[in-house]
């Protein structure tokens, strides 16, 4: 963090009342993408489930066309379109804004306290597509349009904990939504219908159609924010 930066976020958080040398954030970043689904499944071998690949794979899927910008080639599969919350500044195009939901950032820590969280969910389980493209707020209780049936993310993908960030990914084709269809928006959910939800993206029109898939990839990094 630049020095000026720094004071600035420091002046900030003392203007709010808060103690900047002991003040804790989550950063949320998603990660959206389509891709020609042939292509895809020839060059990914993807295991999806709890316990299956998705996460490792598309980190190292995305690692690999890093390099090649940098390096100005094409060693592996890119995607046809890409939008991500938070990236380099060097890569201005790829960003998409994203944002925490007031009703979801109090679940969770219901869930922490068990302290009447709704009962009968296991955390964030569930990934809902839809086609609004109005702005986040972090006031919205979760998706506007909604499109297609929730996705379990323990079988269309793959949630997990590492160190300090919670893993969220998800795929899905043709077979999951009725297409032509053109989303513009997702959030994440602790339950298949109705329940909570704990995070919303809105992102550049993805227009999907058939042969083609579309991936979502969300770490939440929860840390101790130095200032």
């Amino acid at each position: 963090m630049q020095k000026n930066t720094r004071e600035i976020v420091r002046q900030y958080l003392i203007s709010k009342g808060f103690d900047p040398n002991h003040f804790n954030v989550r950063q949320n970043n998603w990660v959206i993408a389509k891709w020609n689904q042939k292509e895809f499944d020839e060059s990914i071998h993807i295991k999806p489930g709890k316990f299956g690949n998705m996460g490792e794979q598309m980190d190292k899927l995305w690692a690999e066309i890093i390099s090649d910008r940098l390096n100005n080639k094409i060693t592996t599969i890119h995607p046809i379109q890409r939008a991500m919350g938070i990236v380099p500044v060097k890569y201005p195009e790829f960003r998409g804004p994203n944002i925490l939901l007031l009703v979801g950032l109090e679940e969770s820590s219901k869930r922490d306290t068990n302290d009447g969280f709704e009962g009968g969910t296991i955390g964030v389980q569930f990934l809902q597509w839809g086609t609004d493209d109005t702005a986040e707020a972090e006031s919205q209780t979760g998706i506007i349009a909604a499109t297609g049936a929730r996705q379990d993310l323990d079988v269309d993908g793959q949630r997990s904990t590492v160190s300090q960030t919670s893993k969220y990914n998800v795929t899905a084709t043709d077979a999951d939504l009725t297409v032509p269809v053109t989303l513009k928006e997702a959030a994440l959910y602790n339950k298949l219908t109705t329940g909570i939800a704990h995070a919303r993206i809105q992102f550049p029109d993805f227009a999907l159609t058939a042969g083609e898939r579309i991936t979502a990839q969300i770490n939440e990094l929860m840390a101790n924010l130095v200032v």
